[in-house]
């Protein structure tokens, strides 16, 4: 028999359903392990769990909220977030902002059905994601975007067995993004590597990545399909050193890989890229 599961539904003038954050500071609440229940936001609650310091949030999933299911705040560090299900939000799946936001992780993790997309990270340093799935989410399943309040380090970023399918149904159609407020080196994402996962674009016209100021991007075994457009790997002069290590080829099946055309492109659109 299946597990009988609370929910925890907003009502009328609800923003946060459970909120963790109660300064931005180190007087927030921290050491908590939120697991086995769901959070609903009704069409209401901008956020269904909003989260800071050092918490565990296991097999929690979260719908219908407006900004985010998840979001972590300023000064997170060290959360796990563990076999949770973010789905069918009106905003994000996860949010991750703050510009003293940095270690934390997120394992066996879904983010699907959400409007703006599936992860949108704004801060993080040391961070794992792993056997995460990004799926049929309106917006990106992946964007790493460096705001203008955000001068802190950026970086060291591992993606291993991250799964991207049917993203990006609306503009600008893309899978994953990476860029930063300007063109500043000094301000790129540094040092992102995504091993053995898997880059599909919900159609051949769209695109499977969109890179601006970043430096040292590396796929290592992954593996690229549906796409067709020239442009499918779109990078600017300001993407240093992105890599491709085994990563072009033809896996067979549905996984059809990248063409000579897309592969020439990206190397010319960016800096010292190479595969």
């Amino acid at each position: 028999a299946k597990t009988p599961r609370t929910i925890f539904q907003a009502t009328a003038g609800t923003s946060i359903i459970f909120d963790l954050v109660q300064t931005g500071t180190s007087n927030d609440r921290t050491g908590n392990h939120l697991c086995d229940f769901s959070v609903d936001g009704n069409s209401i609650a901008t956020v269904g769990i909003d989260c800071s310091n050092a918490n565990i949030i296991e097999r929690v999933t979260a719908t219908r909220c407006t900004t985010a299911g998840i979001r972590l705040a300023n000064f997170t560090n060290s959360t796990r977030i563990i076999r949770c299900g973010l789905t069918s939000n009106s905003g994000w799946g996860l949010q991750i902002e703050g510009v003293s936001t940095t270690t934390y992780s997120v394992e066996d993790t879904i983010c699907s059905l959400n409007t703006l997309g599936g992860i949108d990270m704004e801060a993080g340093v040391n961070v794992l994601f792993k056997n995460v799935v990004s799926e049929s989410n309106s917006g990106p399943a992946l964007k790493i975007f460096r705001p203008n309040t955000h001068t802190n380090a950026f970086g060291n970023i591992v993606f291993d067995t991250l799964w991207c399918e049917d993203n990006g149904s609306t503009a600008p159609n893309f899978t994953l993004s990476i860029d930063a407020y300007n063109t500043d080196s000094l301000r790129a994402i540094q040092n992102v590597t995504f091993r053995q996962s898997r880059i599909n674009s919900s159609s051949a016209t769209r695109k499977h990545l969109s890179f601006g100021n970043c430096k040292g991007v590396t796929f290592d075994h992954c593996s690229f399909d549906a796409s067709t457009a020239s442009d499918a790997l779109t990078l600017t002069s300001s993407s240093v050193e992105v890599a491709f290590i085994e990563s072009a080829s033809t896996w067979g099946g549905a996984v059809t890989g990248l063409s000579d055309t897309q592969v020439d492109n990206a190397i010319a659109q960016g800096t010292r890229c190479y595969f």
